[in-house]
């Protein structure tokens, strides 16, 4: 893909989503460092079915990562993909999705072995991707459980994720008549979902680092690395992004007309926003992560 965001035509929107778990059965005697390489076995091993199509059911979802941060917490990235067409009377922009039926009917994958080691599957989940919509309980329906899809409470190894009913409720808090004419307006749920999941990250892993970044705080240096290099991963896509924000997407995309381009012009300030925002969280914790190693690798020169 070219570098600039002038000439890219497609526009890739990483998700983020974190999983959890409130027990865990793996053996004591492990370390973290045994559960990453265990993990990194089978998502190797997932990858490798996913290439030659070996145990894949249509519409499975795709994992592009699997992290492991410590034995409660974990996560997956997931890729939107985006691409407009346009011509002198219309356009059309197609949006592929990496979120398809839930984790728990894959063959393989990391996330397997952290069901089975668990004492009972359902104490694994995909935690939800919060966002935060002004006044939004005023606005929308009470939502309701689908009957047409039981499976999910029922299946015990069912890890269903809300990144993949974007397509059923997408557009809501949009305006219509800017949605027909401005393409990078269109995409705004989507950009928002993908704030929304990169600031849930950040969250955490401001938590997850704070105890080891202090003296005598039980941390190993080789944790706080790992950390380091999410966060610096995270950091470079989330400046792309702001690229991407900045440029509207693409030059020749279509754009609303006068009469409606400083609603559709607010709507990506605050993305911008938000952007930036995440930008230098992300800025703070890689420098508090290299702050906390050099504290380690003191502490133990003076030991």
């Amino acid at each position: 893909m070219p570098s600039l965001p002038s000439a890219r035509e497609i526009i890739r929107i990483r998700i983020t989503s974190i999983l959890s778990r409130d027990d865990f059965h793996f053996q004591p005697a492990h370390t973290i460092a045994d559960l990453r390489n265990l993990c990194k076995v089978h998502m190797a091993k997932y990858l490798n079915n996913l290439v030659k199509s070996l145990n894949v059911s249509v519409s499975e979802s795709i994992v592009r990562r699997f992290s492991v941060y410590d034995k409660q917490h974990f996560s997956i990235e997931q890729m939107v993909t985006i691409c407009v067409t346009h011509n002198t009377q219309d356009w059309m922009a197609l949006i592929w999705l990496n979120h398809g039926k839930d984790l728990g009917h894959s063959s393989t994958g990391p996330w397997k072995v952290l069901q089975w080691s668990s004492r009972t599957p359902k104490n694994l989940a995909v935690l939800p991707t919060i966002q935060y919509r002004s006044r939004i309980a005023l606005k929308r329906e009470p939502n309701h459980a689908s009957p047409d899809h039981p499976a999910a409470e029922q299946n015990p190894l069912s890890l269903p994720h809300n990144a993949a009913c974007l397509a059923s409720d997408y557009g809501r808090s949009l305006r219509p008549e800017i949605m027909e004419c401005d393409a990078f307006y269109a995409l705004d749920e989507l950009f928002r979902f993908a704030i929304a999941s990169d600031s849930q990250f950040l969250e955490m892993m401001k938590h997850k680092i704070k105890a080891p970044t202090i003296t005598g705080g039980g941390g190993r240096i080789e944790d706080l690395d790992a950390a380091l290099d999410l966060i610096e991963d995270h950091h470079q896509y989330i400046s792309e992004n702001l690229e991407t924000v900045r440029a509207g997407g693409h030059p020749n995309w279509p754009k609303a007309p006068e009469k409606l381009r400083k609603r559709a012009s607010a709507a990506r300030e605050r993305l911008e926003g938000d952007y930036k925002y995440l930008l230098n969280d992300a800025e703070r914790l890689a420098q508090k992560c290299m702050e906390g190693i050099t504290i380690m690798m003191n502490d133990a020169m003076l030991r």
